[in-house]
């Protein structure tokens, strides 16, 4: 659940400003973050002070204060900082991407108001169907990339209990989730059998092609194929209801082509919101980045164990306060750009995707559905109706108390 606080900060003035209000929180704060981090690395550095305090002998103590000495030389070496920091604003940016990105029906859902109108059945059944499947075609995309959502919707009977799937409409994913099956696998093994694409690869490819089918179908005939765990298309809904827009446009429950083309830009527009989900949680930060900034960082602290302790002749700190403080923006940096590089888990700033599937539904039905926004009220003058401002640029007080 993301964590807002913005109502804290809405002043800064006073001692400290909003700095109190926000450094002792635990809930999304660095110290959640980094805190058994932390623990292990204090930990092996008083065990490493404790060594070298007593357990060296004198030279021994001279030989650990030379390589000290030269851990806290080499490791300053590396941008670390600047590495870390562009790392950082990567992720960070394609954090807000993907937010960005996350389909809403608010807008579909008044353009269809408006362009549907009508109290019959049928009128509020297009209005309705059209807004069902756009929230199923969301929730499919949600449960390919949130495992959040695929425990509330683990199979499509999930969605028929929600309301969102018919019976007839699940056969008709079902069959078009098991061709998709048939395509894979007859693709894998034409490509594991024809690697080199050498001469008879087009007539292999018949013949695999038959193989698969054939295989399938007896799979199928002998009820192997597990159906309650099948995977459709996420945008099969919307070519549903482009098929009911279209239709109510020839039937004249939409009155336009102008109002007919505005409710399919949305609805294009949501599949296209869909397809960036999808496309951001099959490509990723490039996996050699993330290990890269990940070993710079826990490597940099590694030499620190040796080097940022006491050495003869310095002023002895019990405790590396200067250090921890490094600790703390160097791993709660790192640890910022791991919690929000896939933002559809559990994490305290993950994306709340079920909320809002269930904001998108409450609201959209709430606006297609005329019984509950039927009521208009009536157009009355405002308060300032016989103001008249001389010249419109002005900025004229109007308001009193």
């Amino acid at each position: 659940m993301t964590v807002s606080y913005s109502k804290d900060i809405v002043t800064s003035y006073g001692i400290g400003g909003c700095f109190l209000r926000l450094i002792f929180r635990w809930r999304a704060s660095v110290y959640r973050l980094i805190y058994q981090e932390f623990l292990v690395y204090i930990i092996a550095w008083y065990v490493v002070s404790f060594i070298r305090r007593f357990a060296l002998s004198v030279e021994q103590k001279q030989i650990f204060d030379m390589a000290s000495l030269a851990c806290e030389r080499y490791a300053n070496i590396f941008p670390l900082a600047w590495v870390l920091g562009f790392y950082v604003a990567i992720v960070y940016d394609r954090w807000w991407n993907q937010y960005c990105s996350i389909p809403w029906t608010t807008t579909l859902s008044l353009r269809v108001a408006a362009a549907i109108q009508g109290q019959s059945e049928v009128e509020r059944l297009i209005r309705r169907t059209i807004l069902r499947y756009a929230n199923l075609t969301i929730l499919l995309t949600f449960k390919k990339v949130s495992p959040e959502i695929e425990e509330v919707y683990p199979t499509l009977d999930s969605f028929i209990d929600q309301g969102l799937l018919s019976i007839e409409e699940k056969k008709i994913l079902e069959k078009q989730a098991l061709q998709i099956d048939e395509w894979m696998e007859r693709d894998k093994k034409f490509t594991e059998k024809n690697d080199d694409n050498g001469v008879g690869a087009r007539s292999e490819k018949i013949s695999l092609e038959k193989d698969v089918s054939e295989e399938l179908l007896n799979a199928k005939e002998k009820n192997m194929v597990d159906t309650k765990n099948v995977n459709p298309d996420y945008f099969l809904p919307m070519v549903w209801a482009t098929k009911i827009v279209t239709k109510a446009r020839a039937d004249g429950q939409i009155g336009s082509d102008y109002s007919m083309n505005g409710i399919m830009d949305e609805i294009i527009s949501i599949r296209s919101s869909c397809a960036i989900l999808l496309r951001y949680d099959g490509i990723c930060v490039p996996l050699v980045y993330t290990q890269v900034v990940t070993i710079a960082v826990y490597s940099f602290f590694l030499s620190t164990l040796v080097g940022r302790q006491f050495r003869q002749g310095d002023t002895d700190l019990y405790f590396p306060l200067f250090t921890t403080l490094q600790f703390i923006l160097y791993v709660g940096w790192l640890k910022v750009a791991e919690t929000i590089l896939n933002p559809f888990g559990g994490d305290d700033d993950d994306f709340e995707l079920h909320r809002i599937s269930t904001y998108n539904r409450r609201v959209g039905y709430q606006i297609v559905d005329n019984d509950s926004t039927s009521e208009q009220p009536q157009m009355t003058r405002d308060k300032h109706w016989d103001i008249k401002s001389k010249d419109p640029g002005e900025n004229h007080n109007y308001i009193t108390t």
